[in-house]
């Protein structure tokens, strides 16, 4: 996926979450966001897959994104995810970047 080369406006669009994804969470979650070890730290560390994420209802994603505490009550490390940072965008920032996610279509099946 390559990144978009302008700066949409920070509206209630897919198109602003695309750019926000590709400029911040690809880094860590991969360049389709469909998740990947991240070996920056002291110890590898698995960024998710961010599609499930999209698959959210929108009041669920937004908790999460402002709240740092996932559906399943885990508290997202803010030194490995920086939720803080997204909790500090507008709500149709993160509205973005949720449509965005959303976009992608779910995850790929896991082997449980």
């Amino acid at each position: 996926r390559t990144p978009p080369t302008s700066h949409p406006d920070a509206d209630s669009t897919a198109a602003w979450g695309e750019y926000f994804a590709m400029g911040v969470c690809a880094y860590c979650h991969g360049p389709n966001l469909e998740g990947q070890m991240v070996e920056d730290g002291p110890e590898p560390i698995l960024a998710p897959d961010l599609r499930a994420s999209g698959q959210w209802p929108a009041e669920m994603f937004h908790e999460v994104m402002t709240t740092g505490v996932t559906p399943d009550g885990r508290e997202m490390n803010p030194e490995v995810m920086p939720w803080t940072m997204t909790a500090r965008m507008t709500e149709t920032e993160r509205e973005s970047l949720r449509l965005y996610l959303a976009s992608l279509g779910p995850a790929a099946p896991t082997d449980a």
